[in-house]
């Protein structure tokens, strides 16, 4: 399989998002210093003339600069709202298009299986005729077997999965795990890199330098090379310094996943453990040890390096 090393906008986690000290041509320019061939940019944009011009100038600078562009649709489209998604991915000269359908399941319900195969099996064909891939992210909300069901239901080449390393633990699976059983419809992929902290009511997700936590990459990826039917794939990494709390035990989480043992908990609890002996002291992120946002970028940029030459390392290099 063919791997294109790049990186996502949330990348610039602390920066675009606590300090709002980075713009998208910013990141397109970094991108070019860290020597990726691709970005994932986000096409929806809230300007006043609804992002034409900008998503205009993105894929402008994107070809000036050769770097290949994937677009991140945020949140499930309603109604219009796929149709919508396409014309402005089709603006940016995108061919992917990643979204994802909520946040962590124990906060807000996702749609139902059912309405997300009726909803996506409404507008394959339209995508299929533009060759634009539409690609769920595993985004703490939908386990691995339902998204499964999900793209077999539906069974379009355009649909499939943006297989995220380190998000399917929310749900107490293991990485390695759900690259096996969604190898097959994986489209896009974000490398992401955590260790699992026990937390009151759960745990917490924390972001570490890639590399330095306890998702088993060379595994996810031996997984892929076995099941996968892709020919290519952008494997951006999206390695934000983010703590993600992962409240298990309270009652949302419970009535939700009513049906869980505490078997369950095996891999998080095994996860867990490693974590604690590659870090006996314990950790903190950039902005709680109260950085200020030049130092914090500082941080940002040299975790973003480290992990590209991770990547490289990993994939043999990749594109």
């Amino acid at each position: 399989m063919n791997y294109r090393i790049g990186i996502t906008d949330f990348t610039y986690f602390l920066t675009r998002f606590h300090y709002k000290a980075i713009e998208d041509l910013d990141i397109l320019d970094r991108a070019v210093g860290l020597g990726v061939g691709s970005v994932q940019i986000d096409t929806r944009l809230r300007l006043p003339d609804g992002g034409v011009a900008h998503r205009r100038d993105v894929r402008e600078r994107a070809q000036k600069l050769g770097l290949r562009l994937v677009g991140s649709g945020g949140w499930l489209p309603e109604g219009k709202g796929f149709a919508d998604l396409l014309a402005a991915g089709r603006e940016m000269g995108v061919d992917v298009i990643r979204f994802a359908t909520s946040v962590f399941r124990g906060r807000a319900k996702p749609p139902s299986v059912e309405t997300m195969i009726a909803d996506l099996k409404a507008v394959a064909k339209a995508y299929e005729k533009a060759r634009v891939v539409l690609a769920i992210e595993n985004h703490q909300d939908f386990t691995s077997a339902e998204m499964a069901a999900i793209f077999q239901a539906v069974g379009s080449p355009n649909l499939g999965v943006c297989l995220d390393t380190g998000n399917s633990i929310a749900l107490l699976e293991d990485p390695v795990e759900t690259a096996r059983t969604l190898a097959p419809y994986v489209r896009a992929m974000h490398l992401k890199e955590y260790v699992v902290w026990p937390a009151a009511g759960g745990f917490d997700l924390v972001g570490v330098g890639m590399g330095r936590g306890v998702v088993d990459h060379p595994a996810v990826f031996a997984a892929l090379e076995k099941g996968a039917t892709a020919a290519s794939l952008d494997v951006m990494i999206e390695n934000p310094l983010e703590r993600c709390a992962i409240p298990v035990l309270s009652p949302a989480v419970l009535a939700e996943f009513g049906g869980r043992t505490l078997a369950s908990l095996g891999p998080v609890v095994k996860l867990m453990e490693e974590s604690a002996k590659k870090f006996p002291k314990g950790l903190s992120l950039p902005q709680e040890a109260g950085l200020p946002p030049e130092q914090a970028m500082a941080v940002e940029e040299s975790v973003n390096r480290e992990a590209v030459a991770y990547a490289r390392r990993l994939l043999g290099g990749g594109a």
